[in-house]
Protein backbone atom coordinates (compact mmCIF):
# COMPACT_ATOMS: atom_id res chain seq x y z
CA UNK A 1 0.00 0.00 0.00
CA UNK A 2 1.53 3.41 -0.83
CA UNK A 3 1.68 6.36 1.44
CA UNK A 4 -0.36 9.31 -0.07
CA UNK A 5 2.25 12.38 -0.23
CA UNK A 6 2.53 14.86 2.12
CA UNK A 7 1.00 17.93 1.37
CA UNK A 8 2.37 20.86 2.56
CA UNK A 9 -0.02 24.03 3.41
CA UNK A 10 0.19 27.21 1.37
CA UNK A 11 0.42 29.05 4.46
CA UNK A 12 3.23 26.93 5.84
CA UNK A 13 5.67 26.91 2.37
CA UNK A 14 4.98 30.64 2.48
CA UNK A 15 6.30 30.67 6.20
CA UNK A 16 9.38 28.86 5.62
CA UNK A 17 10.07 30.61 2.45
CA UNK A 18 10.07 33.76 4.93
CA UNK A 19 13.07 32.18 7.37
CA UNK A 20 14.84 31.83 4.04
CA UNK A 21 14.57 35.33 2.96
CA UNK A 22 15.00 36.44 7.11
CA UNK A 23 18.02 34.34 6.74
CA UNK A 24 19.48 35.99 3.42
CA UNK A 25 18.97 38.86 4.73
CA UNK A 26 20.76 38.26 8.03
CA UNK A 27 23.44 37.21 6.46
CA UNK A 28 24.12 39.67 4.24
CA UNK A 29 24.35 41.92 6.86
CA UNK A 30 26.75 40.30 8.84
CA UNK A 31 29.35 40.14 5.65
CA UNK A 32 32.52 41.80 7.01
CA UNK A 33 33.06 43.84 4.12
CA UNK A 34 30.02 44.81 1.74
CA UNK A 35 29.02 48.39 1.04
CA UNK A 36 25.46 47.55 0.25
CA UNK A 37 24.57 46.30 3.12
CA UNK A 38 21.89 48.09 4.74
CA UNK A 39 20.34 48.68 1.17
CA UNK A 40 20.12 45.01 0.88
CA UNK A 41 18.94 43.78 4.15
CA UNK A 42 15.72 46.34 4.00
CA UNK A 43 14.83 44.81 0.78
CA UNK A 44 15.43 40.93 1.73
CA UNK A 45 13.97 41.54 5.31
CA UNK A 46 10.73 43.46 3.85
CA UNK A 47 9.98 40.42 1.45
CA UNK A 48 10.39 38.24 4.38
CA UNK A 49 7.65 39.80 6.40
CA UNK A 50 5.61 40.13 3.03
CA UNK A 51 6.00 36.09 2.70
CA UNK A 52 5.23 35.79 6.47
CA UNK A 53 1.69 37.95 6.70
CA UNK A 54 0.86 36.66 3.43
CA UNK A 55 0.96 33.34 5.37
CA UNK A 56 -0.56 34.52 8.27
CA UNK A 57 -3.35 36.21 6.01
CA UNK A 58 -3.99 32.30 4.30
CA UNK A 59 -3.88 30.44 7.75
CA UNK A 60 -6.65 33.20 8.84
CA UNK A 61 -9.04 32.53 5.60
CA UNK A 62 -8.64 28.83 4.85
CA UNK A 63 -5.80 28.97 2.64
CA UNK A 64 -7.53 30.70 0.17
CA UNK A 65 -5.67 32.16 -2.14
CA UNK A 66 -8.23 34.67 -3.79
CA UNK A 67 -8.52 36.57 0.00
CA UNK A 68 -5.30 38.13 -0.77
CA UNK A 69 -5.98 39.20 -4.35
CA UNK A 70 -6.83 42.81 -4.97
CA UNK A 71 -10.15 43.25 -6.13
CA UNK A 72 -11.48 46.80 -8.37
CA UNK A 73 -15.19 47.08 -9.87
CA UNK A 74 -15.98 45.98 -13.50
CA UNK A 75 -16.43 48.49 -15.80
CA UNK A 76 -19.69 46.48 -17.16
CA UNK A 77 -21.12 45.40 -14.02
CA UNK A 78 -21.06 48.08 -10.74
CA UNK A 79 -22.37 44.51 -8.52
CA UNK A 80 -19.07 42.91 -9.57
CA UNK A 81 -15.55 42.62 -8.81
CA UNK A 82 -12.71 41.29 -10.69
CA UNK A 83 -9.16 40.86 -9.40
CA UNK A 84 -6.80 43.17 -10.52
CA UNK A 85 -4.36 42.23 -12.84
CA UNK A 86 -0.62 42.90 -13.49
CA UNK A 87 1.08 43.40 -16.90
CA UNK A 88 0.98 39.61 -17.37
CA UNK A 89 -2.55 38.83 -16.31
CA UNK A 90 -2.00 37.76 -12.74
CA UNK A 91 -3.85 38.76 -10.04
CA UNK A 92 -2.09 41.25 -8.06
CA UNK A 93 -2.07 40.76 -4.35
CA UNK A 94 -2.16 42.66 -1.18
CA UNK A 95 0.80 43.65 0.06
CA UNK A 96 3.40 44.67 3.16
CA UNK A 97 1.51 47.69 4.13
CA UNK A 98 -1.78 46.59 3.06
CA UNK A 99 -1.72 42.86 5.05
CA UNK A 100 -0.06 44.79 8.25
CA UNK A 101 -2.32 47.84 8.65
CA UNK A 102 -5.27 44.98 8.34
CA UNK A 103 -3.83 42.54 10.85
CA UNK A 104 -2.72 45.42 13.39
CA UNK A 105 -6.24 46.44 13.58
CA UNK A 106 -7.23 42.41 14.62
CA UNK A 107 -6.58 42.38 18.27
CA UNK A 108 -5.81 38.52 17.96
CA UNK A 109 -3.80 38.58 15.15
CA UNK A 110 -0.22 39.31 17.78
CA UNK A 111 0.74 42.40 15.11
CA UNK A 112 0.90 45.14 17.77
CA UNK A 113 1.07 48.91 17.34
CA UNK A 114 5.01 48.76 17.67
CA UNK A 115 5.59 46.12 15.86
CA UNK A 116 3.68 47.75 12.60
CA UNK A 117 5.74 51.16 13.48
CA UNK A 118 8.61 49.10 13.25
CA UNK A 119 7.56 47.46 9.68
CA UNK A 120 6.71 50.57 8.24
CA UNK A 121 10.12 51.83 9.23
CA UNK A 122 11.75 49.11 7.21
CA UNK A 123 9.69 49.89 4.40
CA UNK A 124 11.19 53.45 4.06
CA UNK A 125 14.41 52.30 4.11
CA UNK A 126 13.93 50.07 1.29
CA UNK A 127 11.80 52.54 -0.26
CA UNK A 128 14.38 55.47 0.01
CA UNK A 129 17.10 52.93 -0.91
CA UNK A 130 17.28 53.60 -4.66
CA UNK A 131 18.45 56.61 -3.60
CA UNK A 132 20.52 55.74 -0.12
CA UNK A 133 24.19 56.89 -0.05
CA UNK A 134 25.19 55.29 3.24
CA UNK A 135 28.74 56.83 4.05
CA UNK A 136 28.59 57.47 7.94
CA UNK A 137 28.03 55.50 10.99
CA UNK A 138 24.80 57.50 12.02
CA UNK A 139 22.85 55.40 9.19
CA UNK A 140 24.42 52.48 9.55
CA UNK A 141 23.57 52.65 13.54
CA UNK A 142 20.11 53.83 13.06
CA UNK A 143 19.73 50.82 10.38
CA UNK A 144 20.65 48.31 12.84
CA UNK A 145 18.68 49.63 15.33
CA UNK A 146 15.40 49.30 13.27
CA UNK A 147 16.65 45.91 11.78
CA UNK A 148 17.55 44.31 15.42
CA UNK A 149 13.94 44.89 16.30
CA UNK A 150 12.46 43.99 13.15
CA UNK A 151 13.97 40.53 13.39
CA UNK A 152 12.97 40.04 16.99
CA UNK A 153 9.60 41.20 16.52
CA UNK A 154 10.03 38.32 13.26
CA UNK A 155 10.89 36.01 15.17
CA UNK A 156 8.44 36.11 18.12
CA UNK A 157 5.29 36.15 15.13
CA UNK A 158 6.69 33.58 13.30
CA UNK A 159 6.92 31.22 15.90
CA UNK A 160 3.55 32.42 17.30
CA UNK A 161 1.63 31.57 14.67
CA UNK A 162 3.84 28.24 12.98
CA UNK A 163 5.52 27.05 15.48
CA UNK A 164 8.77 26.75 12.79
CA UNK A 165 11.67 26.25 15.12
CA UNK A 166 14.60 28.60 14.63
CA UNK A 167 17.42 27.53 16.81
CA UNK A 168 19.39 26.03 14.49
CA UNK A 169 19.71 29.56 12.57
CA UNK A 170 22.06 32.37 13.96
CA UNK A 171 18.86 34.92 13.95
CA UNK A 172 21.07 38.32 14.97
CA UNK A 173 22.03 41.06 13.07
CA UNK A 174 26.15 41.85 14.11
CA UNK A 175 26.23 44.68 16.15
CA UNK A 176 28.41 47.86 14.10
CA UNK A 177 30.15 48.81 17.83
CA UNK A 178 33.41 47.24 16.22
CA UNK A 179 33.68 50.33 14.44
CA UNK A 180 35.28 53.17 16.45
CA UNK A 181 32.74 56.03 17.50
CA UNK A 182 29.72 54.23 16.65
CA UNK A 183 27.89 54.25 19.70
CA UNK A 184 27.88 58.14 20.02
CA UNK A 185 27.99 58.42 15.58
CA UNK A 186 25.44 61.67 14.83
CA UNK A 187 24.96 63.62 11.99
CA UNK A 188 27.17 66.90 12.19
CA UNK A 189 24.89 68.86 10.19
CA UNK A 190 21.40 67.28 8.77
CA UNK A 191 21.28 70.08 6.53
CA UNK A 192 24.32 68.08 4.93
CA UNK A 193 22.49 65.08 3.47
CA UNK A 194 20.27 64.80 0.62
CA UNK A 195 16.79 66.24 0.92
CA UNK A 196 15.13 62.31 0.95
CA UNK A 197 17.63 61.34 3.69
CA UNK A 198 16.63 64.59 6.08
CA UNK A 199 12.75 63.31 4.92
CA UNK A 200 13.63 59.83 6.06
CA UNK A 201 15.84 61.31 9.26
CA UNK A 202 12.53 63.50 9.94
CA UNK A 203 10.47 60.64 9.55
CA UNK A 204 11.98 58.29 12.23
CA UNK A 205 12.19 61.23 15.01
CA UNK A 206 8.40 61.18 14.72
CA UNK A 207 7.20 57.76 14.27
CA UNK A 208 10.34 55.55 16.34
CA UNK A 209 12.50 57.36 18.49
CA UNK A 210 9.72 58.51 20.41
CA UNK A 211 7.78 55.92 20.92
CA UNK A 212 6.74 54.28 24.67
CA UNK A 213 8.86 51.88 25.84
CA UNK A 214 7.58 48.42 24.93
CA UNK A 215 9.08 44.36 25.74
CA UNK A 216 8.90 41.86 24.52
CA UNK A 217 7.78 38.86 26.94
CA UNK A 218 10.13 35.58 27.22
CA UNK A 219 7.38 33.56 26.43
CA UNK A 220 7.10 35.16 22.70
CA UNK A 221 9.52 32.61 21.74
CA UNK A 222 12.26 34.69 21.16
CA UNK A 223 15.95 33.56 20.56
CA UNK A 224 19.17 34.52 22.52
CA UNK A 225 21.94 36.13 19.85
CA UNK A 226 25.12 35.19 20.99
CA UNK A 227 26.45 38.55 20.49
CA UNK A 228 25.42 41.53 22.35
CA UNK A 229 23.56 44.11 21.08
CA UNK A 230 25.40 47.93 21.13
CA UNK A 231 23.72 49.92 23.59
CA UNK A 232 22.08 52.03 21.16
CA UNK A 233 20.74 49.33 19.04
CA UNK A 234 19.52 47.86 22.67
CA UNK A 235 17.25 51.19 23.56
CA UNK A 236 15.27 51.88 20.32
CA UNK A 237 14.72 48.02 19.74
CA UNK A 238 13.37 48.18 23.39
CA UNK A 239 10.66 50.79 22.02
CA UNK A 240 9.70 49.26 18.71
CA UNK A 241 8.98 45.45 19.64
CA UNK A 242 5.87 43.88 20.58
CA UNK A 243 4.71 43.08 24.05
CA UNK A 244 4.24 44.59 27.19
CA UNK A 245 5.98 46.47 30.15
CA UNK A 246 7.53 45.27 32.46
CA UNK A 247 9.31 42.00 31.33
CA UNK A 248 12.87 42.85 29.84
CA UNK A 249 13.80 40.79 26.74
CA UNK A 250 16.83 38.11 27.05
CA UNK A 251 19.24 40.05 24.79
Amino acid sequence: MTTPPIVMLLSRDFAEKAVQAAIAAIEIYNKPDFHFREETFSLLMTNSWELLLKAKWLSDHNEDVTSLHVYENDPTDSGKKNPRLNRCKNPITLGLTSLAQKLSEDKNSGLEKPCLDNLLALVEVRDTSAHFLNKDLYFGRRILEIGTASIQNFVGLITEWFQIDLSRYNFFLMPLSFYHGFESAVPVSVSKYPEQMQRLLAYWRHTLFVARPLWMPPSAGQITPRHPLSRSARRISERIIRGHIGSSPKI
